[in-house]
């Protein structure tokens, strides 16, 4: 299991902290759940993974999720694929996403976080 460094923006505040528990990183979830915002968890860098960061941006009960790979010369992003989502734009966080990477599932924001979390990475299942 890859040693992580959590980080939180939220209607509470934010912050950060290094090397969390699992039970550290469940209650900022559930905050983004309750009332919007941003929790990050980014691997310390490690050679058996090159995945370094995911991240879920949540607001009004919509979430977006990215998946960071560092490559040789690149950073390449995996997401949430919604197949049942129209052509269009959503805000979130005062950004626009396409709608097809929006998602109301918190159960899929939990899996994809613990799978990172005690894997270093996310299965294509979940994010392509």
């Amino acid at each position: 299991m890859p040693d992580h460094i959590l980080s939180w923006s939220t209607a509470n505040g934010g912050g950060n902290q290094n090397v969390p528990a699992w039970t550290d990183v469940l209650p900022y979830l559930e905050e983004v759940r309750n009332g919007g915002g941003v929790v990050t968890l980014d691997t310390i860098e490690d050679a058996r993974t090159t995945y370094r960061s995911l991240q879920v941006r949540s607001e009004a009960g919509n979430y977006l999720l990215t998946l960071g790979e560092e490559t040789d010369d690149d950073w390449e992003v995996r997401t949430y694929h919604n197949p049942n989502s129209k052509e269009s734009r959503v805000e979130l966080l005062g950004d626009y996403w396409d709608a097809k990477m929006i998602f109301r599932n918190f159960e899929v924001v939990v899996a994809a976080f613990k799978e990172f979390y005690e894997l270093g990475n996310v299965s294509v299942a979940l994010l392509s």
